[in-house]
């Protein structure tokens, strides 16, 4: 099943789904892999986690997203959940339809990409609290503001899925609250400090392309493994093994920019997984709901 969007999205998509097929016995070509539950999605208040590597111009440049679909759209635990992978959408509409098909009614979306943008200038509050605690690392934020994005397509995206239902990630977190949807900004640059152990960041999007391979095959490892900790099914599902069978060093232009944007959306989902789980003293909650949030899980 894909996307009610655009015919060239399910175009990408299903160039992505190399093993599509379904254990249960249904007919070749439905999107994603019946797989056998994991603990994780047997858990008291499951949601289906959602993660967006979302570009900052999304109807100029493509987006990735990465899905755990461990409940139906009731919220029955499925037996068997669902993982896809969508690694190029090409609009803001196509990113919307993705996240409104596979979201069913309790779902966590952690989006890389500024939320709620209203300073005119410099950085938001969210940022400056964030680099105080993680430039040592080399992993502070970027400045978002108007005048940097004055269309603030991001922002509007987030305003749409608010309607849709797709309310803000609270300060307390959403360990024991209701079933709900929720959409919180996170950045993957502390993540990886807090997450997969590291002292300081693997700068994969920059230097030489050389340099560049070396260090997302390094990110891709060690994601993998933590990813294998935290998620097996959704590791173990066809379009994400397949996706961390490829090698960086076959890489190049259009391919390898891709490529990050769908581990960074992998990285979402775990990312998307940890806030589900935990408990207030366990986050980094920089800034407010008004002016602009991101939260980071602690470990």
């Amino acid at each position: 099943m894909g996307c009610l969007a655009p015919r060239r999205a399910r175009r990408v998509v299903g160039r992505d789904f190399a093993a599509r097929f379904d254990r249960s016995g249904a007919r070749p070509g439905r999107a994603g892999l019946r797989l056998r539950a994991d603990r994780s999605a047997e858990r008291p208040g499951a949601v289906n986690l959602l993660g967006l590597d979302l570009a900052w111009k999304p109807e100029r440049n493509p987006s990735a997203l990465a899905i755990w679909c461990t409940h139906d759209a009731a919220g029955t635990a499925l037996e068997q959940p669902r993982a896809w992978l969508y690694p190029a959408l090409r609009s803001s509409a196509e990113v919307q339809a993705c996240i409104l098909q596979h979201a069913g009614s309790s779902a966590l979306l952690a989006v890389d990409a500024p939320l709620i943008v209203r300073n005119p200038t410099g950085q938001r509050a969210c940022e400056a609290q964030l680099n105080a605690d993680f430039r040592r690392h080399h992993a502070g934020a970027h400045p978002s503001n108007l005048q940097l994005y004055p269309e603030a397509e991001t922002a509007r995206l987030a305003d749409a899925l608010r309607a849709g239902g797709f309310a803000w990630f609270p300060r307390q977190g959403v360990a024991t609250a209701p079933a709900q949807r929720w959409q919180a900004e996170v950045y993957p640059h502390p993540a990886q400090i807090t997450l997969l152990g590291r002292d300081r960041i693997l700068a994969y999007k920059r230097g030489s392309v050389a340099e560049r391979r070396a260090r997302l095959a390094e990110y891709q490892q060690l994601l993998h493994q933590k990813l294998q900790q935290r998620l097996p099914g959704f590791a173990a599902a066809p379009p994400i093994a397949e996706r961390f069978a490829r090698s960086p060093a076959a890489l190049r232009g259009r391919a390898l920019k891709e490529h990050e944007d769908a581990l960074d959306a992998c990285f979402c989902v775990l990312i998307a997984d940890r806030l589900a789980r935990a408990k207030p003293a366990e986050l980094h909650f920089y800034g407010d709901h008004q002016q602009g949030f991101i939260v980071v899980p602690k470990a």
